[in-house]
């Protein structure tokens, strides 16, 4: 798994400001549904489909199986963010079997 500080360094090289992760998933099964980089201006700057990113998608797959494992038993959807300037790594989650919100920083 990479460092924290050599993804936020990545994404600065690249002008990333931010990355949202939408996930959804319950039972065995789960993902994410959309991942958005956008730039200091607000325009998209990630093509998450282009295997230059494949290092981002690792990370936050790894962010996302240490919470949730394999979604075990829980319906859940929320995003991982990522705010380069701050340095701020984090989750919002929401549990719908429990209607438990959870807010988890890395």
């Amino acid at each position: 798994m990479m460092y924290k500080s050599e993804v936020l360094e990545k994404l600065k090289q690249a002008n990333v400001t931010k990355v949202v992760a939408e996930f959804s998933g319950g039972g065995d099964e789960g993902g994410f549904d959309d991942i958005v980089g956008t730039s200091a201006d607000g325009d998209k700057a990630i093509d998450i489909d282009s295997d230059e990113w494949n290092w981002l998608c690792e990370y936050l797959d790894d962010l996302l199986d240490g919470e949730y494992g394999g979604f075990c038993g829980s319906c859940v959807r929320g995003s991982l963010n990522i705010d380069v300037e701050s340095g701020r790594v984090w989750m919002t989650s929401e549990a719908e079997q429990y209607v438990e919100q959870a807010d988890v920083e890395f």
